[in-house]
């Protein structure tokens, strides 16, 4: 069942006093304004115990399997091609894509521009990390760039002690991907 309680003003923007929906299993409770022409900007927290019951998730990032927590802002202008700002904080728990595994990768930051081809500034905090079922450890890693060029730095450190530090740049063009580990 959704609930929810919204007020039109006088300008013609309606602001969203409160909603409260089950989504993907979990609840999503969202505050926020819409203004006359279109434009969002809300806050969002929730839960959803399974992204890839998620349609918008599962079509983004097929194969994704985890549970997320959430509490983000998202905005998104009135244009003809929107532009979006989503920033704030989300944990993954249970990740599993392709050969990558965590029991928890936290992830805060910002993606915003072109959502077919956006920015991003983001900090992943990966907890017990395996690749191919390498372990990689638990650490820190960035991803910052866009919308055609994107660079990854990290480091991760796993029980016994080892250290894997990488730093991976990406350039994305009609030709295809480019990837350079300097």
């Amino acid at each position: 069942t959704v609930t929810a309680r919204a007020t039109l003003l006088a300008d013609g923007s309606v602001r969203v006093d409160t909603a409260n929906t089950p989504y993907g299993g979990g609840t999503v409770d969202i505050t926020g304004m819409v203004d006359p022409e279109g434009a969002i900007r809300m806050h969002v927290q929730g839960f959803i115990p399974q992204v890839a019951n998620d349609p918008n998730i599962s079509r983004m990032v097929p194969g994704l399997r985890s549970a997320l927590r959430f509490d983000v802002w998202f905005e998104r202008t009135a244009d003809e091609v929107p532009v979006y700002d989503i920033s704030g904080d989300a944990d993954f728990t249970s990740l599993r894509y392709s050969g990558v595994a965590a029991p928890r990768m936290g992830v805060r930051g910002r993606i915003f521009g072109d959502i077919a081809a956006p920015s991003v500034d983001l900090r992943l905090a990966p907890s017990r990390l395996t690749v191919s079922d390498v372990p990689l450890g638990s650490g820190n890693v960035t991803l910052v760039g866009g919308p055609d060029r994107y660079r990854s730095a990290g480091e991760l450190r796993d029980p016994s002690g080892r250290v894997v530090a990488f730093e991976v740049e990406a350039e994305i063009d009609e030709a295809g991907t480019h990837i350079e580990a300097p």
